[in-house]
């Protein structure tokens, strides 16, 4: 549903951001849609080892998760509540948080407090569902917490995986690594990272700012 408008990967509905697809090919006649044509062999979008950048980087992404999940040190500690598990309203200080439950940030908001340590780091391995939504659903970042230090990974459960908010102007922050697929609804307003591994990353009118390095 892009619309091209110059160089490859450029499109009107990105702003700040490129698109790259493993089967960009020279349109003809520009603006032919560019993910939906024949790939062409060598063409100037399709060289420059595009292919090889993209395969890298989903065996990089799929190592990342497996990595996420298997951490064990410091010891995980389970996430109270019930089925499914409301994170809404608790401080969750540094540290690897696990639930084999769906887990929702729904019933208020959830603190990350780096108790003045910018080095604090989250984990989070959900074998289930990520859901976060109104009345409650931001995630909030005090005491030196940063986002590029919060790491949500995330089976899923059937064909269901991570839904950020349902209220514009929601925050969220972290990098999302979910098996299964992101949907992320309209007005979202995320600093972090969103990756799916095995299905797509939906996004309506979102503004998606990289974490700090």
């Amino acid at each position: 549903g892009f619309t091209p408008v110059g160089p490859a990967g450029d499109f009107t509905q990105l702003t700040g951001g490129t698109s790259h697809a493993w089967d960009d090919a020279v349109p003809a006649p520009f603006p032919a849609p560019l993910h939906y044509s024949t790939p062409v062999i060598g063409a100037p979008w399709a060289g420059t080892n595009k292919q090889a950048l993209i395969d890298q980087s989903r065996t990089d992404l799929g190592l990342a998760y497996i990595f996420l999940t298997a951490q064990t040190l410091p010891a995980p500690a389970a996430i109270p509540g019930g089925d499914p598990t409301e994170l809404g309203g608790k401080t969750l200080y540094r540290g690897i948080y696990v639930s084999a439950v769906p887990v929702k940030i729904q019933q208020g908001d959830l603190t990350l407090d780096g108790q003045g340590d910018p080095n604090s780091v989250w984990i989070f391995q959900l074998g289930s569902t990520l859901t976060t939504g109104a009345p409650g659903g931001n995630v909030i970042l005090t005491n030196g917490a940063q986002a590029k230090n919060v790491f949500w990974a995330v089976a899923g459960a059937g064909t269901a995986g991570t839904t950020i908010a349902s209220t514009a102007g929601t925050h969220f922050y972290g990098n999302v690594l979910s098996w299964k697929q992101i949907n992320i609804t309209n007005g979202v307003i995320i600093t972090g990272k969103l990756f799916s591994v095995t299905a797509q990353v939906t996004l309506i009118g979102d503004t998606v700012t990289n974490a700090a390095p």
